[in-house]
């Protein structure tokens, strides 16, 4: 009887261990895949960030890659635009550009710090 428990036990977790090599498999796979379809949405990532800030953006391209197992978007020429009307005076306008910028989706355990008494 303790056998048998043991025993099935012993094949469900073969089996869930299993399940998951194949899922993280076909997780990366499909990620180097597709990844690097992230270049069509440029356009798409423009018009975001304008709803979002209010600032007009220029990308001038965008890349897609996976570093280990988490997928990284790197962002090249990018410019935000800051205008007279949004600065509220007649000088000239200015800009924030960045010849580069990367963008890591990390997955990250949240823990908790007694000493600071917060999550970190």
């Amino acid at each position: 009887m303790v056998f048998n428990v043991v025993f099935g036990i012993g094949r469900l977790l073969r089996r869930l261990l299993i399940v998951g090599i194949v899922a993280l498999a076909a997780y990366v796979s499909a990620g180097r895949q597709f990844m690097p379809a992230v270049a069509d949405y440029t356009q798409f990532v423009e018009e975001k960030v304008f709803e979002l800030t209010g600032l007009p953006v220029n990308i001038a391209s965008l890349t897609g890659s996976f570093s280990g197992f988490n997928p990284t978007i790197q962002v090249s020429g990018l410019s935000l635009l800051v205008t007279e009307a949004q600065i509220g005076t007649a000088t000239e306008s200015g800009g924030l550009v960045f010849d580069r910028a990367m963008l890591t989706l990390a997955a990250r355990s949240q823990r908790h710090d007694p000493a600071a008494g917060r999550h970190g």
